[in-house]
């Protein structure tokens, strides 16, 4: 069991993953209270590189466990003053803010992803 994975189990947190393009995101979930999502990672693949899953994953949820590891957020996606308002990576901070964020403030398309998994993890039982 490697680091984040002991922090994971110690603190009873379950990562949620998805994609945009190149962009990893981590929500971390309270594993008793599925509903409480204490923070986000976002990691953001360069253009010119290859998207690797395991990597953008580790280190996506490397930026989520930092948030709730010290409770503030981290990382703000800076855009570069030479790059015009039309870029994407402006979208992105308008959309998440920082890279790391504490208690975030889901996206609708986040609250719809969370809901389903809850009506899952439902049907489980």
């Amino acid at each position: 069991m490697n680091k984040q994975e002991k922090h994971l189990a110690d603190n009873h947190l379950q990562p949620i993953y998805y994609y945009e393009g190149k962009i990893t995101v981590c929500l971390l979930r309270h594993g008793t209270h599925p509903v409480l999502i204490l923070s986000r990672g976002v990691a953001i693949c360069s253009p010119s590189d290859q998207f690797i899953k395991r990597i953008g994953r580790a280190r996506a949820l490397g930026m989520a466990l930092r948030a709730f590891k010290h409770k503030e957020s981290w990382g703000e996606i800076v855009p570069l003053l030479r790059r015009s308002r039309k870029h994407p990576i402006w979208q992105l901070y308008h959309k998440w803010g920082d890279r790391s964020t504490y208690e975030p403030t889901l996206t609708s398309w986040e609250r719809t992803l969370i809901d389903k998994i809850i009506l899952k993890d439902a049907g489980r039982e």
